[in-house]
């Protein structure tokens, strides 16, 4: 991974003017602020749960769309082709100063639908920040600002990652987390409350129907199956009976009281975190029109002429009014350069809320075009 040496710069340049190293190094180290590092972390791919094998237009452009490379990557690292390389680029543009280019990062996962998927997934992106925190320790003498910008379940891959790090392991410095559209699951919901994390800001519509289609009662189940499956082998299904005492809070002691054995259970995903001291939540919806500008048409790159069905959906989506966003729409460019507006909004009507107010979100209206 490419990493950018901020002191070399300090170093060559003060060398040119004759001060010694060791001043050179004290200096810099104390005159510079922490560095913001800013990590995106994208969701689910479709390709993860829909054939689209079977129609290779379609699959070329989920393939261009939402794949990326495995790991933390800086966007030079990965293929031009691929929209993540160019996701960066829109976001630091939009705010340069909160969100630097030459301290960004891309963190690519299997994209799958899948519980297991997510917690691997967390695990790896929390050993990966360990090591991206003690370079930039090493190289700055501090820990960097960490800012999370995740869509859809890269949130929860996020949540999952607090599992396995710790504040120290950040130089004791708490991260920022912006979730886009994430699904708010029972599975990883409390984890927000973690130490980790110094501001929270839950981004969504509710005109986003893929944001709650994401089963969550019985997920495991069809994660067990599909073990067995992959694997040739029934022990993963041993898992499912186990997993109905734990993940259903005693179903079976309800029935035999006659009660509703899914009571507290949510069967899709949710919208809203349970509110608390470090989060923010807003819903979001356009004002009026929101036709799309070329850069959000150029990411379906050569794509976007080929499939006639989605000309049509989208034609029909660009004529609704004051219509909440839809789930891609938080990872395209329109709402990229909208970021910074979003979150300044959120926390200026976040401090005027009332504390009996019962909404758990402020509303955010943003202008199309």
């Amino acid at each position: 991974m490419k990493r950018y040496n901020r002191n070399n710069l300090f170093l060559t340049a003060f060398l040119a003017l004759g001060i010694t190293a060791p001043q050179v190094m004290a200096d810099a180290t104390a005159q510079q602020p922490a560095r913001r590092v800013t990590i995106w972390v994208h969701g689910t791919r479709v390709g993860s749960f829909m054939p689209l094998g079977i129609i290779s237009t379609l699959a070329g452009l989920e393939h261009r769309v939402l794949y990326a490379p495995p790991g933390l990557h800086t966007p030079d690292e990965i293929n031009p082709e691929l929209y993540h390389h160019k996701i960066p680029g829109f976001i630091s543009a939009a705010d340069p100063a909160r969100f630097p280019l030459e301290d960004f990062y891309v963190y690519g996962w299997s994209g799958d639908l899948d519980f297991n998927a997510r917690i691997k997934a967390g695990a790896i992106l929390a050993k990966e920040l360990k090591e991206l925190v003690a370079y930039y320790i090493d190289q700055d003498g501090a820990a960097p600002e960490i800012t999370f910008i995740t869509h859809s379940h890269g949130g929860n891959v996020v949540l999952e990652m607090t599992k396995s790090i710790s504040l120290k392991d950040l130089g004791d410095v708490p991260v920022t987390a912006l979730f886009l559209a994430c699904p708010v699951q029972q599975a990883t919901e409390k984890l927000i409350a973690n130490p980790l994390f110094k501001h929270i800001y839950n981004i969504h519509s509710h005109d986003d129907i893929v944001q709650i289609s994401d089963p969550q009662a019985f997920g495991f189940i069809s994660d067990n199956v599909r073990a067995a499956y992959n694997t040739g082998s029934f022990d993963p299904l041993t898992g499912i009976i186990e997993g109905v005492g734990d993940r259903i809070s005693g179903a079976w002691d309800k029935l035999k009281k006659f009660e509703n054995p899914f009571a507290g259970v949510e069967i899709f995903s949710g919208r809203e975190f349970k509110p608390q001291s470090n989060l923010k939540q807003a819903r979001v919806s356009w004002i009026g029109l929101a036709p799309w500008t070329s850069q959000d048409f150029a990411v379906l790159g050569k794509y976007k002429d080929d499939v006639e069905s989605i000309k049509n959906s989208l034609q029909k989506l660009l004529a609704i009014k004051n219509r909440g966003l839809v789930h891609m729409e938080f990872m395209f460019p329109l709402f990229f350069s909208r970021l910074p507006q979003t979150l300044k909004m959120t926390d200026d009507l976040w401090t005027k809320r009332s504390k009996q107010e019962k909404d758990p979100d402020v509303v955010i209206k943003l202008q199309g075009k």
